[in-house]
């Protein structure tokens, strides 16, 4: 079956993500702009673990940036794919006043020719608007709330048997504080073994170089409290995570 088109053409998407990725690789600092960027803050780092932790770093914000372009594509997606399938919808309604009338005219025949109809393969149409009706109801219900990010689904679009393989990778969540602070916990993670013993006391050399990472590699600015804020909640949830998991 052959249903119109919703969401915008794959290969549409695809030629934006190109477009996008360039823009993105242009954008985003090399790893020397970065290194040089980030030394001041490098003497807070044990020295024999400065390379590693300045490679996993630059790699933390590089996935912070493709996770904001693949959320910002997905928010994009989902109202295209909602207006689709209320277009697929009418659709369907037409298809059941179609099959309907055919049932109505069916019954007038009946009173003088109760071949009719089938003679004409008027009967035999019927079956197969039936038949579209079923795919273009399985369409609306399975295939394209499967397109929308499980994270946006509204009640209702939870497809039982249609899936896609990224709605098993893991993600931050929607909404630009949850990669924040997915980035800022991971920092605050390598961090942990990275920092010399001087510059653990007090946490704040920890807070200074997370934002330095957000004005380096992202040109993004953060309020040191609010990365303090936000790591020790993070740091907190970790460790119930920890607990429960050894109950």
């Amino acid at each position: 079956m052959r249903v119109t088109q919703g969401p915008k053409n794959r290969d549409d998407d695809v030629k934006s993500e190109k477009v996008s990725s360039a823009a993105d690789e242009t954008e985003f600092p090399s790893f020397d702009e970065f290194e040089t960027a980030i030394n001041p803050e490098l003497n807070r780092i044990h020295e024999i673990l400065r390379p590693s932790f300045l490679f996993r770093a630059y790699e933390l914000a590089k996935e912070k940036r493709r996770l904001e372009n693949w959320r910002e594509r997905e928010e994009r997606r989902a109202p295209d794919v909602r207006a689709s399938i209320q277009r697929h919808r009418r659709i369907v309604t037409q298809l059941r006043h179609a099959i309907k009338a055919i049932d109505i005219a069916q019954a007038i025949a009946a009173e003088e020719d109760p071949e009719l109809l089938k003679n004409l393969n008027v009967i035999e149409s019927q079956r197969e608007l039936a038949l579209a009706e079923a795919d273009l109801t399985w369409v609306i219900k399975e295939m394209f709330p499967g397109f929308i990010h499980p994270g946006l689904r509204k009640k209702g679009e939870e497809p039982r048997q249609f899936k896609l393989p990224r709605d098993d990778e893991p993600f931050p969540g929607f909404g630009a504080a949850k990669i924040d602070h997915w980035f800022i916990e991971e920092l605050d993670k390598v961090l942990d073994n990275a920092l010399t013993p001087k510059a653990t006391i007090g946490k704040v050399a920890r807070d200074r170089i997370i934002k330095k990472m957000f004005a380096v590699a992202l040109k993004e600015f953060r309020d040191i409290r609010q990365i303090k804020k936000a790591r020790i909640r993070m740091a907190s949830k970790r460790k119930i995570n920890v607990m429960v998991s050894k109950e």
